[in-house]
């Protein structure tokens, strides 16, 4: 939410400015840095960091600070319901059923815990590499501005077509840099503190499956999670 609200009060800003919130949208440069940037980026990263960037952006939509709420209240009363975002609870219910516990139900579920945070950390870096290019993208929209803007002052024509050059120019760099370092940077931020607070959540769930795993199957089937 608050990053929404730097985001819109930022654009707000250029918006309320006294020479015009038009003067500083050029298509052209706008198109080369967004469109160039997409380009690269799908070019150099690999495939399987896009599947994991889908996974995680399903996963993102969980509201971690309030699930960590309902993992205190599930301390408190184990027959209460419990969403499963991650998936581990119902992993542990499917094991039990198969009877399988002690060590090895342990270790598998610390191992599909463990393949959750590293997408986590994955696709993370996928939209952290993104941020790397608008910059380059903007100086790119620059280069060709200046170049278009030499052609114009070599030939015949008017001051407006000077002028479009030179804002291509000028307005490519500035969309590279609000584009790396007010969006996406900020955004991996933010993506980065809930990711450290779903790594929490997901402690806390195997913490609470350990236990019960140490008790015999049958009671486990008593108190299993009512997952919703």
């Amino acid at each position: 939410m608050t990053y929404l609200f730097g985001i819109s009060s930022f654009i707000l800003l250029i918006v309320i400015n006294s020479h015009g919130s038009m003067n500083y949208f050029n298509a052209e440069g706008f198109i080369v840095v967004l469109f160039g940037t997409f380009v690269v980026w799908l070019m150099l990263s690999p495939w399987h960091a896009f599947l994991d960037l889908f996974s995680f952006i399903k996963l993102s939509l969980v509201d971690e600070r309030r699930y960590h709420k309902e993992l205190k209240k599930l301390l408190l009363n184990p027959y209460g319901k419990i969403r499963d975002p991650y998936g581990l609870i119902s992993t542990a219910l499917d094991l039990w059923d198969l009877g399988i516990g002690g060590s090895e139900f342990e270790t598998l579920l610390k191992f599909r815990a463990e393949k959750i945070m590293r997408r986590s950390v994955a696709a993370i870096a996928c939209i952290q590499n993104l941020g790397k290019y608008p910059p380059a993208m903007g100086m790119i929209g620059t280069i060709l501005g200046i170049i278009d803007l030499f052609k114009s002052l070599s030939s015949d024509v008017g001051h407006d077509k000077i002028g479009l050059s030179l804002a291509m120019a000028m307005t490519a760099t500035l969309y590279g840099l609000i584009l790396s370092n007010f969006i996406i940077f900020p955004l991996v931020d933010r993506l980065e503190a809930n990711d450290e607070l779903r790594t929490s959540n997901i402690d806390e769930v195997l913490k609470i499956l350990f236990t019960h795993n140490k008790h015999p199957i049958g009671i486990v089937k008593e108190v299993a999670f009512n997952v919703s």
